[in-house]
């Protein structure tokens, strides 16, 4: 099952890449707002599985980027597999391509790379 949000036909200047997490509520009128203009979509995966994915970042040019939040440091190898559970057993990689980006978005203090190449991406950083 798969829902999405979608924005308006305008686009981001070319070499622009945009991407954002919003709370649930008010979450559709701030993705809206985010989206607007990018030509973005922003969906939310869950399978018959289980599985679920956060956001699924699909970009006008046919790629896209999976991200996970998890506030607890302790919840960050759960939620990198099951990135990769997607990434290696439910898509069919030769339709859709690799993904721009793998991340968590977390409450922890330190960003870093995965060896698996998952981004940690703490809050605090996205802060202006």
């Amino acid at each position: 099952m798969t829902a999405a949000l979608h924005s308006g036909s305008r686009l981001a200047p070319a070499g622009v890449d945009v991407s954002m997490i919003a709370p649930k509520s008010p979450g559709h009128r701030v993705r809206e707002l985010y989206l607007e203009g990018t030509g973005a979509r922003l969906c939310h995966y869950r399978d018959e599985t289980g599985l679920t994915i956060d956001a699924i970042i699909e970009y006008p040019d046919r790629s896209w980027a999976a991200l996970q939040t998890r506030l607890g440091e302790h919840q960050l190898l759960e939620a990198e597999m099951q990135l990769h559970t997607l990434l290696d057993d439910r898509l069919d990689l030769d339709r859709v391509g690799r993904p721009r980006f793998l991340a968590i978005l977390t409450a922890t203090t330190q960003g870093h790379t995965t060896r698996s190449g998952t981004r940690i991406v703490p809050l605090p950083s996205l802060t202006a």
